[in-house]
């Protein structure tokens, strides 16, 4: 069978060198991202065809099958691509660092009509099948107990933890010998080799193509203040399965100095102990429960053949044995621990990973699956991923999610859940500090979200209010808009960017959109009167606005600048954050913006010293302290629970909006050229963080309706222009007609899935559908 070798990374060469040493194989290739790996390959093995691009090692005439050895990241979509060319694939463990790519990968296999094994090598390890044979033996009994131990000094990574580098192993053998998946876990981490002179160390293997890093799906390295967060280097796991009292655990460690690699079974009728460091006995059978005895004779030629005879007649040979006990502490002392029959059957060595390519090869010729295939890879990464649930959540259960549930094709909008599931342990911790503090309002949490908001910002102050709808308010109020006042913003956007006007008693004065779908800077100088007080740009959509021109705009006409950042948290102008550039922006922390609250809240945030300090004020009933109310106020308070989720998700929030980044690449990348799609742009100087992720298309609602159908949850914002709106029409009529962008866009533009924990199987579902949609000629 013809064979290629991809990744040539620590792995890589032992599986070249496998593939050329078996006869059943061919190895006709290799392929590396890194071209001197290629070249040093073919060099030393010269009738081989190197590949720096997987794309073009696919069409090598006659490759049967693939070998993929690339970091974990890579995996799911270098896989998609073989096993969419129908090649065999052995990809090395885990399958994806996602459950839900890996169930894709496991339906995708099985349409393509492939052999797809998982590298779970420890499966083809000759003590472990030993293992698994004394543990169906009619001696063992029924399987009470099983514990698995894990540890080496290092490597330290930053990419994963201990659980995800080392756990695997023992899960995949608990899951080959009992044939059950785990229905819950327990798992709690720690970082003890996180100091100064233990700084993590880059992984050994590099991924094939680039793809956001492991922490997605709930596994990636966090980002604070800059710096990676120390993944944990100790991981204690509990597993319990469904209709079963019985527990296993796993202890995995870079920390301790001794490398262990132990397995123990314990049955109502023997022990067993697999030992793949004891390489004079892998495996350890003991035939009787462990209990306190009397003193065990020592053997001799003579009994040696009873102590490793019959459980029973063993044991009644040291009870004759025996001397009697007579209670006193030094008889306690002296006496021993029965063990009862001990015996080590015989292991044959080989090597475990030419036992699995093997395997490999000889399914794929017969048109069959291995005991470690797809299905059984990506029930690994359904327990891996509930560990990573349970460790960041401190150790609560967690529900391992069923592969049915995962093949659920249904994408929200945005997902919540998936993101409360990432930080619930820390959250839930500091939400109930509060509780227990009751200091429900304007608690000392608040203030430590305004000063961390405020620096990550790139401002002075930030004062927490209840809504962004109160910040608008305010932000107008003091700076002294009212009746008669006129204030110029664009058309499409929220209502809650006109209310804010209005409801001072001032002027909403709308301006089309520019192709960005920010505020037209060329229309606004047309529009300012006397009576203009501000420009209050939005940075829709994530987006940003041309913000030097407006403030030039601004500083010409003596004209306030308030920016509109609710959908923009951490989007970045020539590298200025949103809502540092104005004289205050005002921010929304709905739960569905990026920075989203677990209920409604907003704030405002300035370098003005007076404005802020005004605001802060008025929000507390207009008290400087309490009961000294320095002006008439009123009441609109950042809850200090809300300020705790902010707080808990702001250390997150620039890792969230680069996996949204990247999924707006992916996007743009796979429905180029599908249907009457036009795509959103990004204004040059910008980087937007993708709150929505917005297309237009003639034939809007019908898209819509069909991704609603297949269970895709697009949206539309804002299908009503503010100047159409019944609560503004009478009012603007002035405006039909004159906003010629927003009007005839508003029924062509739709929002699809955007959220941090959107999949790349997620994405490319979407796509396949929109490409459905397009493909199909009947639609109009």
């Amino acid at each position: 069978m013809k064979v290629a070798v991809v990744g040539l990374g620590y792995f890589g060469v032992h599986y070249v060198r496998i593939s050329r040493d078996l006869p059943e194989a061919e190895l006709v290739a290799v392929c590396d991202v890194f071209k001197d790996r290629v070249d040093n390959m073919v060099a030393k093995h010269p009738e081989l065809k190197g590949y720096t691009d997987i794309d073009e090692l696919l069409e090598h005439k006659g490759l049967e099958a693939v070998i993929l050895i690339t970091h974990a990241s890579s995996h799911y979509e270098l896989a998609k691509k073989v096993l969419a060319a129908k090649k065999h694939l052995l990809i090395e463990k885990p399958l994806t660092t996602d459950a839900r790519e890996a169930v894709h990968l496991t339906e995708l296999a099985k349409t393509s009509r492939v052999t797809c094994l998982v590298g779970h090598t420890f499966l083809y390890n000759n003590g472990v099948r030993k293992t698994k044979q004394m543990l169906k033996s009619g001696g063992f009994g029924d399987l009470l107990y099983m514990h698995a131990t894990r540890t080496n000094l290092g490597p330290v990574r930053d990419d994963v933890n201990a659980a995800w580098d080392l756990a695997p192993h023992d899960i995949s053998i608990f899951q080959y010998l009992t044939d059950k998946v785990p229905s819950w876990v327990c798992a709690v981490g720690s970082t003890p080799l996180a100091s100064e002179g233990n700084s993590p160390k880059e992984p050994q293997e590099e991924p094939m193509a680039p793809r956001r890093t492991m922490e997605s799906q709930s596994h990636r390295a966090q980002q604070s203040n800059g710096k990676a967060e120390p993944q944990e280097d100790v991981v204690f796991i509990t597993m319990g399965y469904e209709d079963t009292k019985m527990v296993s655990h796993i202890h995995v460690s870079w920390a301790n100095p001794k490398k262990v690699r132990e397995l123990t079974l314990v049955g109502t009728g023997m022990r067993v102990v697999f030992d793949d460091m004891d390489i004079t006995a892998h495996v350890k059978v003991y035939r009787t429960p462990v209990q306190m005895g009397p003193t065990i004779p020592q053997p001799t030629s003579g009994n040696l053949g009873r102590l490793r005879g019959n459980s029973a007649s063993g044991m009644e040979a040291l009870m004759t044995n025996s001397k009697s006990l007579d209670g006193s502490l030094e008889a306690f002392i002296s006496e021993s621990l029965s063990v009862g029959d001990t015996y080590f059957p015989a292991v044959q060595h080989s090597e475990p990973l030419k036992e699995q390519v093997l395997e490999f090869l000889r399914c794929a010729a017969d048109s069959r699956q291995p005991r470690s295939d797809a299905r059984f890879g990506a029930d690994v990464v359904r327990v891996l991923e509930a560990i990573q649930e349970s460790v960041k959540a401190k150790g609560v259960r967690v529900p391992v999610a069923s592969h049915e549930s995962l093949l659920c094709d249904d994408i929200p909008l945005v997902d919540l859940k998936a993101n409360y599931k990432r930080i619930k342990g820390e959250v839930a911790e500091a939400m109930m500090e509060v509780v227990e503090n009751t200091q429900f309002v304007l608690g000392p949490q608040v203030k430590k979200f305004e000063d961390n908001f405020a620096h990550w910002c790139g401002t002075k102050h930030c004062i927490g209010v209840n809504s962004g709808t109160d910040a608008l308010l305010l932000a107008m109020k003091f700076f002294g808009i009212g009746p008669g006042d006129e204030v110029i913003t664009q058309a499409n956007t929220f209502v809650a960017t006109v209310v804010g006007i209005s409801n001072c008693g001032a002027i909403p004065v709308l301006v089309d959109h520019d192709e960005f779908f920010m505020i037209d800077v060329s229309k606004i100088e047309a529009k300012i009167t006397p009576k203009t007080k501000a420009i209050l740009p939005v940075h829709l959509y994530g987006h940003m606005a041309d913000m030097d021109a407006i403030l030039g705009i601004a500083e010409k006409h003596n004209l306030k600048v308030i920016e509109d950042s609710s959908q923009a948290h951490g989007a970045l102008y020539k590298g200025k954050r949103a809502g540092s550039m104005g004289d205050c922006s005002c921010f929304s922390f709905y739960p569905g913006q990026n920075l989203g609250a677990y209920g409604d809240g907003g704030a405002i945030v300035t370098n003005n010293d007076d404005l802020a300090t005004q605001i802060q004020w008025w929000r507390s009933w207009g008290a400087k302290e309490q009961y000294h109310h320095e002006i008439k106020g009123g009441n609109s308070c950042l809850d200090t629970i809300q300020a705790v989720v902010l707080d808990c998700k702001l250390k997150y929030i620039d890792e969230w909006n680069g996996q949204r980044r990247e999924l707006a690449k992916s996007y743009t990348a796979k429905l180029a050229d599908v249907g009457d799609l036009v795509l959103p742009k990004t204004a040059s100087e910008t980087s937007p963080v993708w709150h929505l992720y917005v297309v237009r298309t003639m034939q809007r609602d019908a898209l819509l309706n069909f991704l609603h159908e297949e269970g895709v949850g697009a949206g539309i914002h804002y299908p009503i222009p503010i100047h159409e709106l019944g609560a503004y029409a009478e009012e603007m009529k002035e405006y039909a007609g004159q906003l010629p962008e927003t009007s005839d866009n508003a029924s062509k533009l739709l929002s699809l899935p955007m959220y941090p924990e959107l999949t790349e199987a997620q994405v490319d579902r979407v796509v396949e559908l929109c490409k459905q949609f397009f493909g199909s000629t009947a639609r109009v």
